[in-house]
């Protein structure tokens, strides 16, 4: 603005100054300062200027004294007369010199005359021709006279003169075609000059505002409230300084419209420094007003967004210190504004160590132009609360990259972290409570399986104790709750160990109301901050800081809890990981319902074992006969099922004729095992009836029983759609022969022991039920000592093994010529044993059902007896047993095995420790043991004078209490013995009788 000003100045002056004037000129409006400096008029300085390029016309000066003669030249007098240096002049004359310097024309010494033509012509140093404008000024020196001459290039003055018509020119088209409105006045502030700009503003005629006041033709105004502002002219030639209205002025034009302008004043000074008048300069700021207004509208719709936005922003300079921070910074972190800005990153309160850390290297990625993806940051809150933030970063710069600022925006992620680490906890407890469920399904005893559960159960949830405690009746009567099984980590204490929790009163009022939410099925869960103080005093004990306890029920009864307890931190249980940790819970119960229902199936079945067992015993096997000592026999039966149709019985005709009727009902269950009572039952009848036929003489022919069978039981059987299987033999020892009639059944096995082999017998009958009728043909075969037959169920000889592969005629007749040694009963087991082994741990397909017998040489020996006395003390039980093995060694014709003297000796210390212990309980008694062996029968019989004792009705066989000492007793004697017997003989005493027929095997 000031270069403005001093151009116009120079322009009306017309003089002076001509490069200063352009320099000012191409420099308009450049100012931005505050104001305009004053314009003073340049000095007309002669001397060494230096040509108009210096701003001034050159000057060349000569002083003569007395005489003419030359004291003092400047260079450019010397440059003008083409000479080098002063001393070439000085001293001589003036007239010397002007002679000597002046231009020839054609050779000729051309003269001016000096006095009367100021205009000369010189040579300059290069010899060419110039016309010098000479000025005389007469001066005083003291008493003498002297001349001062001043010597002017007439070729500078024209050049300056055209230069200035030129610039004059010049800055008149440059104030008619600038945007700005210039207006000059005089030093009253009457107007000068006004450019058509600043006519256009004022909307009037140029002729009718020249040399008014440019307070009316151009008042300025304040923009909004139309209050007229001080005149910017009038105060500038006032303080004679640069004014300025402010920047809410605006112009009122004649029509009466406001426009915003930009007014700036400034005084002009002449060189005298005489205030001349004064510049004023006007600028349209329509459109600048507007951008502002916009800008100011933006700025303020930017610090809304930056106070209300719903994340936290931060802004950072290039050195990382902040610069400002939202409102929500201060909602989410609990930090005001003062708490962070001005300090840098590594300062920040919020930002823990590793924080800290990441924040920095994320800053110099990005100060270093690295794209950088948002990323997460975990903050500590005043209060001390963690929370995640997801980070955004923006690096902003200025248009030449100078000033550099970050913009860091962060999203409160804490709530969606903590959903996040609760689904991820939830899918690991889930998988925990899979794997945890497959544990114990794949274990038939869970409890073996609970400590792998609970560690996967910890590891899962991240807690430091997992529990499991059961509900349960102490010894004293009282409801307590005592911990079962338990995992936790290295650093926490186990329940176990903690004092006054290994058995807990659940009539302590202290669990009154836990019980209370457990018994309804609700979940115990929380902070220990959180429980109320008695229980919150509780818990730090244990150093529990959070915990969940979940009810486990059996049945719709409470049976016990499963606990989780983290002593390291405290923890939001969300829903969904309290909803896996129920699953858990479950689990577990119905485990328990599993393992209670097996247990009662267990229970079930060995009473149904037990029933089955009775009627295996009662209605479907027969009794081994004792009365024939010729035939040594023992059977095996092992159902498929509890219960099956295998069948046997035994029917005695005296010493020397035994009937056998072994059979196979179709099917397995209790079915079969009806009908097979039903045929054993017919068949005892048939005997019965065809005895009643012969008077009781004899016995009934074998075909007639048959027939007698067939009528009862064959209509039944077609009606029922089964059939049944039957070998019916006689033993016919008197002849040495077998007669027997089969019907369908399995080939009967006979190793001969006069030709060492095996072979079967068969006859031709179908199975009862096939046909209304039948016609039964006996067959007979002979026999012989030391001859053994094997009667057997199709059981045996389709025992499968897993690839199909069955055990076969052939491989049972090899075993039997193999073991056909062994006694009857040893060959049986040894049968078992070796079908178990073929079948490599397959269950059976069917009944398993044998008789062995062997045909003996005739008794000739006289019976043994011992006897001894035992005192009455338990002390006499070892010297007791050793009687029984001496006695069992004294049979020389039929052996007893090991096994069976261990047996016996069991049987009889049972029966005399039972005595000399509940027989007299008051002290010592003696017992008197007389022992008997002939041939296949042993049999022992205990005197004593103590407490009579009645045997229960029915006795456990099956299982075995250790702490129930009587049943313990006589489950094992009615195992081993054949026959138990309590009498009182005719003195009074107690006899206590016990038999076993060797032939047959005990604990079958």
């Amino acid at each position: 603005m000031a270069f403005v000003a001093r151009a116009l100045w120079s322009a009306q002056r017309g003089r002076w100054g001509t490069r200063w004037a352009r320099g000012a000129l191409s420099s308009v409006w450049r100012d931005e300062g505050p104001g305009i400096d004053p314009i003073r008029e340049p000095s007309k300085t002669s001397g060494e200027a230096g040509g108009v390029e210096g701003g001034t016309i050159p000057l060349g000066v000569v002083l003569c004294r007395g005489g003419g003669v030359i004291e003092y030249v400047n260079d450019v007098a010397l440059r003008m007369m083409g000479l080098q240096r002063p001393e070439e002049i000085l001293g001589r004359t003036c007239e010397e010199v002007h002679r000597e310097r002046m231009y020839e024309l054609g050779g000729k010494e051309v003269e001016l005359a000096a006095q009367t033509d100021p205009t000369q012509l010189f040579l300059d140093s290069e010899g060419r021709p110039i016309s010098i404008q000479r000025t005389e000024i007469p001066l005083e020196l003291g008493k003498e006279n002297a001349v001062l001459f001043g010597l002017q290039d007439l070729r500078d003055t024209r050049r300056f003169q055209r230069q200035l018509l030129d610039q004059k020119e010049w800055l008149e088209v440059i104030l008619e075609s600038i945007t700005d409105a210039v207006v000059s006045t005089d030093a009253h502030g009457m107007i000068t000059f006004m450019n058509p700009v600043a006519l256009a503003l004022s909307g009037q005629d140029p002729n009718q505002v020249l040399g008014r006041p440019v307070r009316q033709v151009l008042p300025i105004v304040e923009e909004g409230t139309g209050r007229l502002l001080p005149r910017p002219v009038d105060e500038c030639l006032r303080e004679e300084h640069p004014m300025h209205s402010g920047g809410n002025s605006a112009l009122s034009t004649r029509g009466g419209a406001l426009v915003p302008v930009d007014d700036k004043a400034a005084p002009i000074f002449d060189h005298d420094g005489h205030l001349r008048g004064a510049v004023l300069v006007l600028r349209d700021n329509s459109e600048q007003r507007a951008v502002a207004r916009t800008l100011e509208e933006s700025e303020n719709k930017y610090r809304q967004m930056f106070e209300f936005s719903p994340e936290a922003i931060v802004l950072l300079d290039r050195n990382g210190t902040v610069l400002d921070v939202n409102k929500r910074v201060e909602d989410l972190l609990g930090y005001s504004r003062a708490d962070a800005i001005g300090k840098g990153l590594i300062s920040l309160p919020f930002f823990p160590w590793r924080s800290k850390v990441k924040v920095l290297s994320r800053f110099a990625k990005r100060l270093s132009n690295r794209n950088i993806p948002p990323y997460e940051l975990e903050f500590i809150t005043r209060s001390g609360e963690r929370k995640v933030g997801l980070v955004r970063a923006t690096l902003m710069r200025s248009g030449d990259g100078r000033d550099v600022k970050d913009l860091v925006m962060v999203m409160d992620i804490t709530k969606q972290k903590r959903i996040e680490e609760s689904l991820r906890r939830r899918d690991a407890i889930l998988e925990a409570v899979a794997r945890s469920s497959e544990a114990l399904l794949r274990n038939k005893v869970w409890e073996e399986s609970a400590d792998e559960v609970l560690r996967m159960l910890g590891q899962a949830t991240g807690v430091s104790r997992v529990y499991i405690f059961k509900h349960l009746l102490g010894l004293d009567g009282e409801k307590r709750s005592e911990p079962q099984f338990e995992w936790h980590t290295g650093g926490a204490r186990s329940y176990f160990s903690l004092a006054g929790y290994q058995s807990i009163s659940l009539a302590d009022g202290r669990w009154t109301r836990w019980i209370e939410i457990l018994e309804r099925g609700d979940v115990i869960a929380g902070n220990t901050e959180g429980f109320p103080e008695d229980e919150r005093d509780q818990l730090r004990a244990i150093d529990t800081l959070s915990l969940i306890i979940v009810p486990v029920f059996l049945e719709n009864s409470l049976w016990g809890i499963l606990g989780f307890d983290d002593c390291e931190n405290e923890r939001e249980w969300s829903s969904s990981e309290i909803e896996a940790i129920k699953a858990g819970a479950a689990t577990l119960g119905a485990v328990l319902y599993r393992a209670r229902s097996e247990q009662r199936l267990i229970e079930a079945r060995r009473r149904v074992a037990e029933v089955a067992s009775r009627i295996q015993q009662n209605l479907l096997l027969g009794q081994i006969p004792f009365g024939i000592p010729r035939l040594e026999i023992a059977t095996l039966a092992i159902p498929s099922e509890e219960v099956d149709g295998d069948f046997y019985e035994f029917i005695e005709h005296g010493e020397q004729h035994l009937d056998i009727m072994i059979g196979d009902v179709m099917g397995k269950g209790l079915p079969a095992a009806l009908l097979g009572a039903g045929a054993k039952s017919q068949l005892m009848q048939a005997v019965w009836k065809g005895l009643q036929g012969q008077n009781g003489i004899g016995m009934v022919p074998m075909s007639r029983v048959m027939e007698e069978m067939h009528r009862r039981l064959v209509p039944q059987l077609i009606a029922l759609d089964s059939f049944m299987t039957v070998f019916y033999g006689r033993f016919d020892l008197e002849r040495g022969e077998l007669d027997f009639i089969d019907c369908g059944h399995t080939k009967t096995l006979c190793f001969r022991a006069d030709q060492g082999v095996s072979d079967t017998i068969e006859g031709s009958n179908m199975p009862l039920g096939f046909a209304p009728q039948e016609v039964y043909e006996e067959f007979r075969t002979s026999i012989r000592p030391g001859d053994v037959f094997l009667l057997y169920s199709d059981g045996v000889t389709e025992a499968m093994r897993a690839d199909g592969e069955m055990f076969g005629l052939e491989r049972l007749r090899e075993f039997l010529t193999t073991h056909q040694a062994l006694g009857p009963g040893d060959l049986l087991r040894q049968l078992r044993q070796t079908v178990e082994e073929f079948q490599l741990g397959a269950r059976l397909g069917d009944d398993f059902t044998c008789i062995a017998v062997r045909i003996r040489q005739e008794e000739s020996s006289a019976p043994t007896v011992l006897s001894m006395l035992m005192r009455g003390g338990l002390a006499d039980l070892a010297e007791l047993r050793e009687f029984v093995g001496i006695l069992c060694n004294s049979s020389k014709e039929y052996p007893v095995s090991e096994e069976q003297v261990g047996l016996l000796q069991l049987a009889v210390n049972e029966a005399a420790a039972n005595i000399i212990e509940h027989g007299h309980p008051d002290g010592l008694a003696p017992v008197l043991v007389e022992g008997e062996i002939q041939g296949w029968m042993i049999r022992f019989r205990l005197f004593h004078h103590g407490i009579d004792f009645t045997p229960p009705e029915a006795i456990d066989t099956h299982e075995f209490d250790l702490e129930q000492f009587r049943g313990f007793g006589l489950g094992i004697m009615s195992r081993i013995l054949d026959d138990i017997r309590y009498t009182v003989e005719a003195d009074g005493r107690k006899c206590v009788t016990l038999e076993k027929d060797l032939r047959v095997s005990s604990l079958d």
